[in-house]
């Protein structure tokens, strides 16, 4: 995906902003006679999109919270630093009588630096982030912060060298049995962002290990999501034989 800065992003590919939309899904056939996953009843979400960038949203279980990624924008007009770069920001939305409100900035962003790719720990207490803010260990570094039971949020820690490099380290992912997933293109791979896995006991992190091929490629891949007891799951990349700049695929897992 390029840089975390968004519009240093829209300005470099020459893409349409981006906006967050919510879809079914289904197992079904192609046409070789391969089981593959498909999307139904696309739409766009009411109320969260906004005339500038909206991505990477995660929703809590009971479906009653949301959080995503837009652009630093105060409802008028995109803000910037001093450098005049706009940066992104984490926000958090309610569902309340079937449509998303209260939409609110988290209290840990800051017009100085960016934080995005929100998601959420196993037990919903930790949201996982990026962000480039001063003290990182590269170009972009994976955090978590406590949310606590009055929706406050804790001090954001680092997670370390393990996991960050002096590369990117962007997209994380919790699955249901405590694995994230990230991509990087710091650790060691097949070419700019791949994904890779890390076992999380505590606050100790294993080794990344690379997903490898298919799911990686000479390009970036990232967004990596598994689901479903750990039998289907979805990542994107902007690999070669796609339909756009960056296309959705789709995986099922076979034991």
């Amino acid at each position: 995906e390029g840089d975390i800065k968004k519009s240093k992003l829209y300005r470099w590919n020459k893409q349409p902003f981006l906006n967050i939309y919510q879809a079914k899904d289904s197992l079904m056939f192609n046409d070789m006679s391969v089981k593959v996953l498909d999307f139904y009843d696309v739409e766009k979400l009411k109320n969260i999109n906004s005339n500038y960038h909206e991505a990477s949203a995660i929703v809590t279980r009971d479906g009653k919270t949301m959080y995503f990624t837009r652009d630093n924008y105060n409802g008028k007009k995109l803000k910037t630093d001093k450098k005049r770069t706009t940066h992104l920001k984490i926000y958090k939305a309610e569902f309340v009588d079937n449509q998303w409100v209260n939409i609110t900035e988290l209290s840990f962003n800051s017009d100085a630096f960016s934080t995005g790719h929100p998601a959420l720990s196993v037990n919903e207490k930790e949201l996982y982030f990026v962000s480039d803010m001063p003290g990182g260990f590269g170009a972009t570094d994976l955090y978590k912060v406590s949310i606590y039971d009055d929706g406050t949020y804790g001090t954001p820690e680092n997670l370390g060298k393990k996991i960050n490099t002096e590369g990117r380290e962007m997209f994380p992912y919790i699955s249901a049995n405590n694995v994230l997933y990230f991509s990087s293109d710091g650790h060691i791979g097949l070419g700019a962002l791949d994904i890779f896995e890390s076992n999380i006991n505590s606050d100790n992190y294993s080794e990344p290990s690379n997903l490898g091929s298919p799911i990686n490629s000479n390009r970036d891949d990232f967004s990596f999501a598994i689901i479903e007891e750990q039998t289907k799951g979805y990542f994107s990349s902007n690999r070669k034989g796609g339909k756009g700049d960056d296309d959705i695929y789709s995986f099922t897992v076979y034991r």
